[in-house]
């Protein structure tokens, strides 16, 4: 069944493969990205291109996640125009070094380079995009809180499941244990 899909930071990267994967597989996507007419002007152009050649529904809006007002916007329009929003893919990326930031000022051009020389020479990027397609495939009620795509085989499985246990018994400590299951529908 065709889902309504918005994605935020679907400019580049695994949120732009995402977003074609999924229109590619008959949803209707909203790949959600900054300066839609400024630097990112490219980027909506080649998403109707691909919308075009594929035969596809998928359309671009400008979200900043870090504004609400442009969040609230974005997410009207797509109310506006498919009557409602089925999944969100929250892909906009951000990379925090904390107090680590300071020490370098080539610190984050080290990490980028630390990670990408840790990335297996076979590694396949659309792995994710159709990891993220096959979850959103299920049911409700049948979709893991999280899903991790680890090719270098290092063990993020394990750490994510420790993550995920952690931030479980915080949100409970805190009286939001409802939010971790789906509501009924």
């Amino acid at each position: 069944m065709s889902k309504t899909i918005l994605i935020t930071g679907a400019s580049s990267g695994f949120g732009k493969m995402t977003a074609y994967a999924l229109a590619d597989a008959g949803h209707t996507v909203y790949a959600s990205m900054r300066d839609t007419k400024g630097r990112n002007a490219e980027q909506v152009a080649a998403a109707a291109r691909h919308a075009a050649a594929h035969s596809v529904d998928l359309r671009t809006v400008e979200l900043d996640v870090q504004e609400q007002a442009s969040v609230d916007r974005a997410i009207q329009t797509v109310i506006d125009e498919k009557g409602g929003l089925d999944v969100l893919v929250h892909n906009a990326g951000h990379m925090v070094l904390g107090a680590a930031e300071g020490p370098t000022a080539d610190l984050q051009d080290r990490v980028g380079k630390g990670h990408a020389a840790m990335e297996p020479k076979d590694a396949d990027p659309q792995a994710v995009a159709r990891a993220i397609a096959s979850v959103v495939e299920l049911p409700a009620g049948k979709r893991p809180f999280h899903i991790t795509v680890d090719p270098a085989d290092m063990g993020y499985e394990v750490m994510a499941a420790m993550g995920d246990r952690i931030r479980a018994e915080v949100m409970r400590a805190m009286g939001l244990g409802d939010i971790l299951t789906p509501a009924s529908a």
